[in-house]
């Protein structure tokens, strides 16, 4: 097997554009849920992309964390509005 030289600039440079496009693919589809307060009309939105700090996070990490936020809110009368799944 023929191996290649890579110059370590272009290495970094290569390894730069992976996960800058697994992080965009994976924002494109994580879930989001709008919520209302009833009483006020404020909408909020839990969003995995926001929950995750924009960073590689698992996706069970990231269920917790939505579910966390809507159950907040949902425990202070906002009701689900809409939502998003991948």
């Amino acid at each position: 097997m023929k191996q290649f030289r890579v110059n370590p600039g272009a290495r970094h440079l290569l390894r730069l554009a992976v996960v800058g496009t697994v992080a965009g693919l994976s924002a494109c589809s994580q879930p989001s849920v709008t919520l209302k307060d009833p009483q006020s009309g404020t909408l909020v939105a839990c969003k995995a992309s926001d929950l995750a700090g924009g960073g590689i996070t698992s996706r069970s990490v990231v269920d917790q964390l939505m579910t966390r936020c809507v159950d907040d809110y949902t425990n202070r009368g906002y009701i689900i509005v809409a939502s998003t799944q991948p």
